[in-house]
């Protein structure tokens, strides 16, 4: 039942502000989530942030008031940039209130390597970790060595570190990927980053703007599941590689979406001036 009402609520939320509803839907607007407490952003390749420079990237997330820098810092069960660096920025962002989120892109080769990276983040004292879990796991040795990985990590957090959380970000659309175990990210995490990256949609399936929100008002439906915690948004400037998702895309989205624990963008790198812009549009209202 309480999966239930927080489906229907982020689905009121999202109807209510974009103003239409897929035309089944029975769902009656219900008691808004509150705002969305901030926002956070994504770098995958260190020195193509800021070059590299800890006092740079740590400077431009208190300029824009950011609330928090989601880093790879492990890829694979290994360490992933300059640890160096890393550590500079989480003490850095610890000086400036800024919640250091470290992040692991995972395939499953390797669990206890994986694990044992998580929990390396953690020991150095680390609230939150990210396990970025992707189409590796729709194997059919994937739930077990999901299992694996994160049965270690939760055991280790509930004995030594309890109040860390441990967050898994995956696709956005999970109707869309019945094979992947969902119900095991679920139950082993603490809460959810979907990927709702509209740009590469509109891009790989000719969706709009509209269709995309619908998608997602449908997946939610649809979907027994915890809601999202942390939404992904996507911002990639015009040239750089992937799908361009322009400033005013950016807008149109941080309007529409909330999320009790903030939405996160993906990625640092690729943003131009004006994704920033419309950041600090945001960042100044919560």
């Amino acid at each position: 039942m309480k999966r239930l009402v927080w489906s229907l609520i982020a689905l009121s939320i999202v109807i209510c502000l974009f103003g239409f509803a897929p035309k089944h839907s029975k769902a009656k607007p219900s008691k808004p989530i509150r705002p969305s407490t901030g926002i956070s952003v994504w770098i995958y390749i260190l020195e193509k942030a800021e070059g590299g420079d800890p006092s740079r990237i740590v400077k431009k997330a208190k300029t824009n008031s950011l609330s928090g820098i989601i880093v790879c810092t492990d890829r694979f069960g290994r360490t992933f940039g300059s640890q160096t660096k890393i550590d500079r920025i989480q003490k850095l962002c610890g000086k400036n209130g800024i919640e250091f989120i470290p992040y692991q892109r995972c395939s499953g080769a390797n669990p206890d390597a994986e694990a044992n990276r998580a929990i390396n983040r953690l020991k150095k004292g680390a609230n939150v970790y990210v396990f970025d879990i992707e189409g590796e796991y729709k194997v059919k040795e994937g739930p077990e060595r999901l299992i694996r990985t994160l049965g270690i990590v939760r055991a280790w957090r509930d004995k030594h570190k309890k109040g860390a959380k441990i967050y898994y970000s995956s696709f956005g659309l999970r109707s869309r990927h019945a094979n992947f175990p969902w119900e095991i990210a679920d139950s082993l995490c603490d809460g959810n980053m979907p990927q709702w990256y509209m740009a590469s949609w509109h891009k790989s399936q000719g969706w709009s703007k509209d269709e995309s929100i619908k998608q997602i008002l449908l997946d939610l439906a649809q979907s027994n599941y915890k809601p999202p915690t942390m939404p992904v948004l996507q911002a990639y400037g015009r040239g750089k590689a992937g799908a361009y998702s322009s400033p005013q895309d950016l807008e149109e989205e941080l309007k529409a979406i909330r999320s009790p624990e903030g939405i996160s963008i993906f990625r640092w790198e690729l943003m131009d001036e004006g994704h920033w812009k419309i950041i600090r549009k945001f960042t100044k209202k919560v």
